[in-house]
């Protein structure tokens, strides 16, 4: 009847619409970023065109799409030029969306997303609240909020003399009450520096019962110095360190270290982790572990130099020239979303040497990498 009629002719647009929509969804436009090849073959590399380049600049700096002014200036060509490039990272910056960098970019390389899983012994370690981990996870993210928005060095990453507190993180710093909301402190007196003491750093580098040197240690190797060690062996089975053996930290792990195929590595893991044992599981500082005075001295792994302690070691890790390189290797990394090649080793040393020189701050960091070829060019893969 006319009824029946009447909601098929209804049916029909919304049946379109359905089909119209689940083939934009499905659209492998819609599904990935995509980069045109000429020749998907050819291993000559091109330059990307201006909605391409637009659009590796705002997934690299705001983890999202183009927006209006990007896109303007693709469609009227102006984004081969430099200048341009490097006015739309300033603007890029300084915008809300900026934020993605420190969500994604710092949240991978400086593990602040870790603290997401992290699970700590409430009895032995019961300032671990709820309230706790937010705090510290604040606070890790406005020590890198500097770098974005400030012309600060990125050595401060490790030998900051500064932070941000709230009251619940000023009782593990051993500070005074700072009273409500977040305040800037001078961490003079207080046995801390940068990025590397702070307790949600340690925190992440612990284990939910004890400390973890070896976690500390590889941490430093893989993410400031780029030298990551070789996987252990398959056969062997690595226990963490027990808090009830009656022994240090430092004595199971020498220990440890007996065994020939596990010193090969750990002889340049350990010192660098043991250098954090005044910082607890939860990274507060003590002096004793198991009634025995902590040790924290030890050599550098790369070039034999003595430190006395952690902030000895930040300040030698600051000045080592692994440091630059490998802030270098890990922005280039993330901003092109693939690993290195031998082919980036030009650019990487072009880059490197600009990033030093410039005073190793972020935002011309990122000028640097935007503006190079491997950023604006990418090329086929031959056998694809």
């Amino acid at each position: 009847g006319p009824g029946a009629l009447m909601a098929t002719q209804y049916a029909w647009p919304s049946l379109r619409a359905t089909r119209s929509l689940t083939a934009a969804l499905i659209s492998p436009h819609f599904l990935f970023r995509i980069e045109r090849d000429e020749d998907p073959a050819s291993p000559t590399p091109h330059l990307l065109d201006d909605y391409e380049l637009a659009s590796r600049l705002s997934y690299f700096l705001w983890s999202s799409m183009p927006d209006d002014e990007l896109l303007g200036l693709a469609a009227a060509g102006q984004l081969q030029d430099v200048a341009v490039i490097e006015q739309q990272v300033d603007r890029m910056l300084a915008d809300p969306k900026a934020e993605a960098l420190i969500n994604n970019f710092a949240g991978q390389w400086l593990y602040i997303r870790a603290l997401d899983d992290v699970f700590k012994d409430t009895t032995n370690f019961p300032e671990f609240t709820a309230e706790m981990r937010e705090s510290m996870r604040t606070e890790l993210r406005e020590f890198f909020r500097a770098f974005v928005s400030e012309q600060r060095p990125l050595t401060e990453l490790l030998t900051g003399t500064t932070t941000l507190v709230d009251d619940n993180l000023a009782a593990l710093y051993g500070l005074d009450p700072v009273g409500p909301g977040w305040h800037e402190v001078a961490l003079d007196g207080v046995p801390r520096k940068g990025y590397l003491t702070t307790p949600g750093m340690m925190t992440v580098l612990s284990h939910p019962f004890t400390t973890s040197p070896v976690k500390r240690g590889k941490w430093i190797l893989d993410q400031i110095l780029c030298l990551p060690p070789a996987p252990p062996p398959p056969d062997i089975d690595i226990p963490p360190p027990d808090p009830n053996s009656g022994d240090t930290v430092a004595e199971q792990l020498a220990a440890h270290r007996a065994n020939p195929a596990c010193a090969v590595c750990h002889d340049s893991i350990d010192p660098l982790g043991l250098a954090f044992e005044n910082y607890d599981a939860i990274g507060k500082f003590r002096t004793l572990d198991q009634g025995q005075p902590i040790e924290p001295a030890g050599l550098l792994p790369t070039t034999d130099e003595p430190f006395a302690d952690a902030l000895e070691l930040a300040e030698l890790l600051g000045a080592s020239p692994e440091f630059p390189a490998c802030t270098v290797q890990k922005t280039f990394i993330y901003a092109l979303g693939r690993g290195l090649t031998l082919d980036d080793v030009p650019y990487l040393d072009v880059i490197e040497l600009a990033h030093i020189e410039g005073g190793q701050q972020l935002p011309a960091l990122i000028k640097s990498i935007v503006t190079s070829d491997p950023f604006r060019s990418r090329r086929g893969e031959p056998g694809n």
